[in-house]
């Protein structure tokens, strides 16, 4: 829930930059196609390419304006738990390198 929050919540100001990771469109919170069209953030998308949601965030990233990423990891590992994968080690330096380009720390 927390991934869609922050995609509703980025198209109604500025902010520097958004990850979502295993976020569906619609959880408790819904984020419109008018909210991902107007979003301005650059905006990095993770899911894996089992998880439940994986066609959603393929979905809400071909929606979102760009600067914007996509990183789809094998397996059906969702939120936390694409941290515990094989892939956790390249999912954290993908995050960082995104955090660095476009939210740096002043």
């Amino acid at each position: 829930m927390g991934g869609t929050a922050s995609l509703k919540v980025a198209g109604t100001g500025p902010v520097a930059a958004v990850i979502t990771r295993s976020a569906p469109q619609e959880f408790g919170v819904s984020v419109s196609d008018a909210d991902l069209s107007s979003d301005r953030a650059p905006t990095l998308f993770v899911n894996s390419e089992g998880d439940t949601y994986a066609s959603d965030t393929v979905r809400m990233c071909g929606l979102a304006n760009p600067p914007k990423q996509i990183d789809l990891y094998p397996g059906s590992g969702h939120g936390i738990a694409l941290f515990d994968g094989a892939d956790a080690s390249d999912l954290s330096q993908r995050i960082l390198g995104f955090l660095t380009k476009y939210a740096p720390a002043d």
